[in-house]
């Protein structure tokens, strides 16, 4: 039996009164989800052979309860985002063989078009009068399956198996935070990003209750709000939630705060150096670790004489490696090297996915295998360049390709670009991402070419991509400039926007 899944199953008992669950200002007990787990329970025996099963992704007490209920049945779940273009979801249920969904409102009855799924409404069931199914599941199980952004203009799906998602428990507890069931957890992500898991899960297990934030509200005012009145406890952010409060940081005080985790894109140090002092009784910690890696597989922990902190180009460092993975660096003949050499970041071990959904060939290229100290060892490739100071301390030093991180999702700016073109009817089409003043992107689009309705275009966009990949700027050029191999010189477009 699985450790993880044996505990939540303990823990979601129906005569648990615990506050488990704080949405949309109301409080839900553990008993309460209990209730609800064995109504979703019900609807999926009724299903024997769907193995992954989507989940409408609201931040409501059945979507909660529709995860765990998957999960203690050996099943796993993809989280379906409900303003996400329906062409982009179309291509996750098709690519995932999903043929059952679970939403908790009714309105996504017609939301697909996947002939033959079925669409269930988990809102109001009776809850029959049973206990919680739990089965024995293999630790090759796949639990979760998350869809980040794909060079071709479709999402590439993210397996994660039960061994992956406990050894990233097991590697986050390893930590040595004092957490227990009565610490309050902040959600403030939407579910389909990996970040969310780790807001949820480790709250689960323990015992502990999770406050979530307002879709329909501004999510970074209301976070603070949340943290301010429930006296949060836990809290994981992406840095530029701080970068947009930045301003009211000398009003605010989270005194209650006890661990204050920031991830999915880079963190910077006078930003940090701030934010420390709106939580002066909390640890603050720089996570960091690819989708692909389950959550979070490094981290560094800020000190409280700030002058020691490491950084890089204003950036603090990555940290070092969690429990469970191996990190090195590589040279484009995946050769390992030493301290202060700049390469590729690679990760291995028990965090390490198995590969992308239906994508043998991609699988070949960012993995490979390497003898270390006379042991095999899998590397995956992140894409990431870094280098290690000769403390073990891994450090950023940008992308290798043209992946960049908006708002936390990792995107590919290749995707935008191919679903451009297949709109537009152009050839020359580039996607540029330019920093902003607050810590992270703004996607910026390049069109050789007569000038069209920018306003029109972005409207074709939305129908397509998801809000974070909107460009927030279209510039038309007469004609791209090109460098000397050949190629679209995107540092000259870089600078026609800046």
């Amino acid at each position: 039996m699985s450790w993880m899944l044996d505990k939540l199953y303990q823990n979601f008992e129906i005569n648990n009164q615990q506050l488990c669950l704080c949405t949309d200002g109301k409080k839900y007990a553990y008993s309460d989800l209990a209730k609800i787990i064995i109504s979703v329970q019900s609807i999926l025996k009724i299903y024997p052979k769907s193995k992954i099963i989507g989940i409408v992704a609201e931040n409501t007490p059945e979507t909660y309860a529709s995860i765990i209920a998957c999960w203690l049945m050996g099943l796993g779940f993809v989280p379906i985002h409900p303003k996400y273009p329906k062409e982009r979801n179309d291509s996750i249920i098709r690519q995932a063989s999903i043929e059952l969904v679970l939403t908790s409102k009714n309105q996504y009855s017609g939301f697909f078009t996947k002939e033959g799924l079925e669409v269930k409404l988990t809102a109001n069931l009776a809850c029959p009068d049973q206990q919680i199914t739990i089965k024995s599941v293999l630790s090759s199980q796949i639990l979760c399956i998350l869809f980040t952004s794909g060079s071709t203009g479709t999402p590439k799906g993210v397996p994660m198996t039960l061994d992956n998602i406990e050894s990233t428990l097991e590697a986050f507890f390893a930590l040595g935070y004092v957490l227990d069931s009565g610490d309050r957890f902040l959600q403030m992500f939407e579910l389909t990003f990996d970040m969310s898991i780790l807001s949820y899960l480790p709250a689960f297990y323990l015992g502990a209750s999770v406050f979530t934030v307002g879709v329909d509200k501004i999510r970074y005012l209301e976070a603070m709000k949340v943290m301010h009145e429930q006296k949060i406890t836990f809290a994981a952010m992406v840095p530029s939630t701080l970068a947009l409060i930045s301003p009211f940081f000398k009003k605010i005080s989270l005194t209650d705060l006890k661990y204050s985790l920031l991830g999915g894109e880079p963190f910077y140090s006078d930003l940090a150096r701030q934010w420390m002092k709106c939580v002066p009784n909390a640890t603050v910690v720089n996570i960091s670790g690819p989708t692909e890696i389950t959550m979070a597989c490094m981290g560094y922990k800020l000190n409280d004489d700030f002058s020691l902190n490491k950084e890089h180009n204003g950036i603090l460092a990555f940290g070092n490696p969690w429990k469970n993975t191996t990190a090195v660096l590589i040279d484009e003949d995946l050769n390992i090297l030493g301290p202060e050499i700049t390469g590729e970041l690679c990760f291995s071990g028990k965090h390490v996915m198995e590969g992308y959904l239906n994508q043998p060939e991609l699988n070949n290229q960012v993995f490979f295998e390497k003898e270390i100290q006379e042991k095999t060892y899998r590397f995956y490739r992140t894409g990431d360049m870094a280098f290690v100071d000769k403390q073990g301390l891994f450090y950023s030093c940008g992308r290798k390709d043209l992946q960049v991180k908006i708002q936390g999702h990792k995107v590919e700016l290749e995707e935008i670009e191919s679903v451009a073109r297949k709109i537009f009817m152009r050839t020359n089409i580039a996607a540029i991402a330019i920093p902003d003043n607050k810590g992270s992107f703004q996607i910026c689009l390049a069109i050789e070419g007569e000038n069209e309705n920018k306003s029109e275009m972005i409207d074709r966009l939305q129908k397509i991509l998801p809000s974070y990949m909107i460009p927030a700027f279209i510039k038309f050029v007469d004609s791209f400039p090109y460098n000397q191999n050949g190629k679209i010189d995107r540092i000259e477009l870089k600078k026609m926007f800046e």
